[in-house]
């Protein structure tokens, strides 16, 4: 029988795209163009709001190593196709929430613990059982949904807004969610090449062995790579990096306000982030492959770096802008690093619980960032402060990277 012309591994990445345009990761960035309005009607600070976003990544974060063992146990598919639908009811419920913070709160978590399953876990899992040869570069073009989704759902966070009002805007967004999953996620997505009569990278086992490139084989235990040094040096990097852009992200829009920027060209500015991340996913995937992935990492990771230090400086302007693409260099790249580094150093023997855990110490840092940076402001009246410590930890992180050994489960092109 003639393979088909286009690999269906593909298929699944475009499935991964659609899927992860409209998960939480966008949506949570998106949050920041509806501060504004939050506090004209309610009159909440911008920490008080900012709290919302903790508790959900705090909630996310605890559900995620369940989400991991789930789908280790049944499949990715069989774990996404419930979240997805349910992800995108929950966002629409947003719009009917009284004008309590405590029912906000209450609705951000749990809706972190609904989304569990629909965040890159299940997709990056897939796609990491689907390639071998390409694995980076199918992870990057497949991540890089997140980045479209941050590149558009603000814009259109923002239309509707001015359209309809804030509430009608939630409807909206949830509305989007539901019918991606409905109509593209769930039809394509597939959880092995095995369960469709085909192989990974679609080739013969004995073209696969002579490639040059190993089959990742089954890898170790959750508990074996515990007492791994690099597992608790990825655990630290991975939530610095994540208080580091989310915290930022999450008060883009107000602190280029009151650098003087204006609100329509703030928001651009958060679009320009979301460019940043597409390119910053995709372009990782294809280094990936061909370099040591941790110094590949380092190389992104220094983007929210120059970020936070440019907008500690007050940048406005153009500077603004290159402010904005540092941060989405960081934001666009560490999905991608996480999936990778796991089936490199640990094998798929056990990737959903690591994953769930790895992604659980990213969201656990990224529940810091934004009231960190929120209370900040409203102690200091100046992001100023925050910003520098986030700078200075994010480069511990990338100190701490540069020590990491070779990779441990497989022989890759380019590693060490």
């Amino acid at each position: 029988m003639n393979s088909p012309r286009v690999f269906y591994g593909w298929w699944v990445v475009v499935a991964t795209v659609v899927g992860l345009m409209v998960c939480n990761g966008p949506v949570i960035y998106s949050t920041t163009v509806f501060i504004p309005p939050l506090i004209d009607e309610f009159g909440w600070g911008r920490g008080d709001i900012s709290l919302a976003l903790t508790f959900h990544m705090l909630a996310n974060a605890i559900a995620m190593p369940i989400a991991g063992t789930l789908v280790d146990r049944f499949g990715a598919r069989r774990v996404l196709t419930p979240t997805i639908l349910a992800w995108g009811l929950g966002i629409a419920l947003i719009s009917i929430i009284p004008g309590s913070l405590w029912a906000l709160y209450a609705i951000f978590f749990i809706l972190g613990i609904i989304t569990s399953g629909a965040t890159p876990l299940p997709y990056s899992r897939a796609i990491s059982a689907w390639f071998n040869r390409r694995r980076g570069l199918a992870l990057g073009v497949g991540m890089s949904g997140t980045g479209l989704g941050t590149l558009l759902l603000p814009v259109l966070s923002q239309q509707l807004i001015e359209g309809f009002g804030w509430r009608l805007a939630f409807a909206g967004i949830g509305a989007l969610i539901f019918a991606a999953g409905i109509l593209i996620v769930i039809p394509l997505f597939r959880n092995t090449p095995e369960e469709s009569g085909l192989t990974v990278d679609n080739l013969p086992v004995n073209q696969q062995l002579d490639s040059g490139l190993q089959i990742t084989p089954p890898g170790i235990t959750t508990e074996a790579a515990l007492r791994t040094r690099e597992f608790w040096i990825m655990a630290f990097a991975f939530s610095v990096v994540a208080m580091t852009v989310i915290g930022t992200a999450a008060h883009m829009v107000p602190m280029l306000v009151d650098h003087g920027v204006t609100p329509g060209n703030a928001v651009i500015n958060v679009s320009v982030m979301g460019f940043s991340l597409l390119f910053a996913r995709v372009w990782a995937g294809y280094l990936l492959d061909r370099y040591f992935a941790p110094y590949v990492a380092i190389g992104f990771i220094c983007g929210p770096i120059v970020g936070c230090l440019l907008l500690a400086g007050g940048a406005a302007g153009p500077l603004a802008v290159v402010a904005a693409i540092g941060i989405g260099l960081g934001i666009g790249a560490e999905v991608d690093f996480i999936a990778y580094l796991i089936s490199r150093y640990f094998g798929l023997k056990s990737f959903g619980v690591l994953y769930g855990i790895f992604f659980g110490t990213f969201l656990v840092g990224g529940s810091v960032g934004p009231p960190l940076m929120g209370y900040g402001y409203d102690l200091w009246s100046t992001y100023i402060f925050v910003l520098y410590f986030f700078a200075a930890v994010t480069l511990i992180a990338c100190v701490l990277l540069a020590t990491l050994g070779p990779y441990q489960s497989a022989t890759v092109d380019g590693g060490r």
